[in-house]
């Protein structure tokens, strides 16, 4: 009997995009009017879910239910997403914030490193790929999707735009209104970077 009512429980938690607890209790639903908890003791189905839910918990401390990293997709989408961030930080330090950016590096006396450039490049890269990253560790949670990607994206945007734009403008460095423009073209970028790169990821 115990068998006939353990193959209702759901298998394969938190996959696809519905709530793990949703599976769960939608399960408990069947279970309960099932006609093979008719057999079972009134206690049985509570029981038999506690055990489930007991088991899963110990599976996703150990990871056994998550996929491990495809970190060849990690990379393949860090850099395509990196591309893009390049793309838009060219279009923005060429054409948008060109004259204002000069200016404000004369008012301060200082000049662009010689190496600037390429590491600039670098960087934009390196945050593609950990913009892929996050998004990899994340996937699991939220659900494969372009908002799991907007979301990654978001927390990507606090850490490496919003935050230390927001302390350079304490320090009175540059004009505010260049650091709003590059805060905002800045969450633009890494939503479409993170959502491109996501598209090529899969789990291993």
């Amino acid at each position: 009997m115990v068998f006939g009512a353990q193959t209702l429980l759901p298998v394969g938690i938190g996959r696809g995009n519905r709530s793990v607890h949703s599976q769960e209790w939608l399960c408990y639903g069947k279970l309960t009017h099932h006609p093979v908890a008719k057999f079972l003791d009134k206690k049985a189905a509570p029981r038999l879910l506690f055990d489930h839910f007991s088991t899963r918990v110990r599976q996703l401390k150990k990871g056994g239910t998550m996929g491990k990293i495809n970190w060849g997709r990690v990379i393949l989408g860090g850099l395509v997403a990196g591309l893009v961030i390049n793309i838009f930080e060219y279009v923005l330090n060429t054409y948008v914030i060109a004259k204002d950016a000069t200016a404000a590096m004369k008012a301060l006396g200082v000049q662009l490193a010689p190496h600037a450039i390429p590491m600039f490049i670098a960087a934009g890269f390196v945050v593609g790929i950990v913009t892929i990253w996050l998004y990899a560790a994340a996937r699991p949670r939220y659900g494969a999707s372009a908002k799991t990607a907007v979301i990654t994206a978001f927390a990507v945007w606090l850490l490496a735009y919003a935050i230390p734009d927001f302390e350079i403008g304490l320090q009175n460095l540059f004009p505010t209104r260049l650091l709003c423009i590059g805060a905002a073209v800045g969450l633009v970028e890494i939503i479409v970077a993170s959502v491109v790169g996501a598209a090529l990821y899969k789990e291993a």
